[in-house]
């Protein structure tokens, strides 16, 4: 199992993918959010049956999801009970929660988001012509925290309130008791809940990923298998649609307007899904763990300890407003900017740790340095 989490860095540099691809020869990359890791076996070994048998064809769609009775089964070991009949595949997790808003909201609506947030979430809001309205995310000694009445409060005044839980940048897993209030509000002002759970198989232990779905039927929740099995190129996501009304729009678009999952994304997820991965999984997060524990002694004060996910957020002020930009200049680290995921990442930047200790080790080491 060891040989699958140290990665070889020449291996990475031979790789087509955008991570290492943008990293000159003396550069380090750790920003965007895939894993330096191999795939579990079982989910290289479903792709490779795939392959040599040889079908490439249209995929069978008359039976609707294909990826409903594993999403159920998943979700189910959080605690959530699913409809099976109101799951849908998309192409990826942003790509539902586009359709979704297209569907629901009209132009000048106002979306709740916690902040700082994932940029293409910013993007999307943007570029659809909605309002952000900011549930700010506020540090205190040892983690991040936001007033559960001021967002409650926010929420009931918003269309719509997109959810990252766990958190990306952060790494916070929401509370039943900061759920709850948010759910509480939403349903009073009928505001749409689209919750985003992707990084939901990578909590880490004395924490637990509790579904907006255990708290309301009419809540839409978009996830899949890319973030916690390193599969983000398979382009495969899954969602389920509590929402009536939601689930009426979506039916009522052309097929494949916002495109469709291949046999080989759905062979992936569901070999991702399977008990045979689960081992692979319990090594990574012991993986995980140790480079998060690395990563935070190394910075003390600079970074709250993520409950979840393989990325930290990392206060560096002393920088100026990007300090990924000057990392980068100063030692070759290629960190994600702060400043992508809004005003309030003015002074952050985000790290990926999902890699081997020998990289790890240089990613410290660049960072110190920086940092002098």
């Amino acid at each position: 199992m060891n040989e699958w989490f140290d990665p070889d860095i020449g291996w990475l540099r031979t790789k087509p993918g955008i991570k290492w691809a943008i990293a000159a020869d003396n550069e380090v990359a750790a920003w965007v959010a895939d894993m330096d890791f191999r795939p579990p076996p079982v989910v290289i070994d479903s792709m490779r049956e795939a392959v040599e048998g040889g079908d490439f064809g249209y995929p069978d769609l008359r039976r609707g999801s294909r990826l409903a009775p594993a999403f159920v089964e998943r979700w189910r070991r959080h605690g959530a009970d699913l409809d099976p009949s109101r799951i849908r595949e998309f192409d990826d997790v942003l790509n539902a929660i586009q359709a979704v808003l297209h569907v629901t909201l009209d132009r000048g609506s106002t979306v709740a988001v916690h902040t700082p947030t994932y940029p293409p979430f910013l993007h999307t809001i943007e570029r659809h012509g909605y309002r952000i309205a900011p549930i700010p995310f506020r540090r205190t000694v040892d983690r991040w925290e936001f007033d559960i009445e001021e967002a409650a409060s926010t929420v009931a005044q918003s269309d719509a309130l997109i959810l990252v839980n766990p958190h990306n940048p952060t790494g916070r897993v929401l509370r039943p008791d900061e759920l709850g209030p948010l759910v509480d509000a939403a349903s009073a002002s009928g505001t749409l809940i689209v919750s985003d759970e992707v990084h939901a198989d990578l909590i880490y232990e004395g924490h637990r990923h509790h579904p907006v779905a255990t708290l309301t039927d009419s809540a839409v929740t978009v996830t899949s298998a890319t973030k916690s099995f390193n599969l983000a190129g398979i382009r495969c996501a899954v969602a389920h649609v509590g929402d009536g009304k939601v689930w009426d729009g979506l039916a009522s678009l052309p097929e494949h307007l916002f495109g469709a999952v291949s046999n080989l994304g759905v062979a992936a997820t569901l070999a991702a899904w399977s008990p045979e991965a689960d081992a692979w999984l319990d090594g990574l997060m012991t993986v995980l763990a140790a480079n998060r524990a690395r990563l935070t002694s190394a910075l003390p004060r600079r970074m709250a300890q993520p409950e979840a996910t393989y990325l930290g957020w990392v206060n560096l002020p002393e920088l100026g407003d990007d300090p990924a930009a000057v990392i980068r200049a100063r030692t070759g680290l290629v960190l994600t900017s702060g400043p992508d995921f809004g005003h309030a990442g003015r002074g952050y930047a985000r790290v990926n740790f999902a890699t081997g200790d020998a990289i790890l080790d240089q990613v410290v080491d660049r960072l110190l340095s920086a940092i002098g």
